[in-house]
């Protein structure tokens, strides 16, 4: 199945044509993101939280939700260097943090890594409680 970028929907007047209509042959997701960050431009509405949000109702075991504060904290306690949030979204950012967030969902415990807005959601309370001692 393609991931949501790719198989986007295009719209000029933010009336949404179904999914795989328009978009199926996209080559790749990197595409159809700057896409969507495009036609969000036009109304002033890229914002990390609306890119992010539909691609994880897609696909809620692969695709992340960036949260700002949420992503920020997480990179900052894992000290992850080479991942640079910028309040603008852009790709490299958005393919990093999520291969970040899949890998260590992968070594995980199951019960707490169903999908990743429940694994980001565990990993700020958990970093919140650990900076509070």
């Amino acid at each position: 199945m393609p991931s949501f970028f790719t198989s986007l929907f295009y719209t000029s007047s933010l009336i949404f044509i179904p999914p795989y209509t328009i978009f199926e042959a996209l080559p790749n997701q990197q595409k159809g993101f700057e896409l969507f960050i495009n036609i969000l431009k036009k109304y002033k509405i890229t914002k990390w939280t609306l890119i992010t949000a539909l691609p994880l109702y897609w696909e809620p075991k692969t695709e992340v939700f960036i949260k700002p504060t949420t992503a920020k904290n997480i990179l900052q306690y894992f000290e992850i260097k080479n991942l640079k949030y910028s309040p603008t979204p852009y790709y490299e950012f958005y393919s990093g943090y999520r291969n970040f967030i899949n890998e260590i969902k992968s070594i995980a415990n199951p019960s707490i890594a169903k999908n990743n807005a429940e694994f980001s959601s565990f990993l700020m309370m958990a970093i919140n409680i650990i900076n509070k001692k």
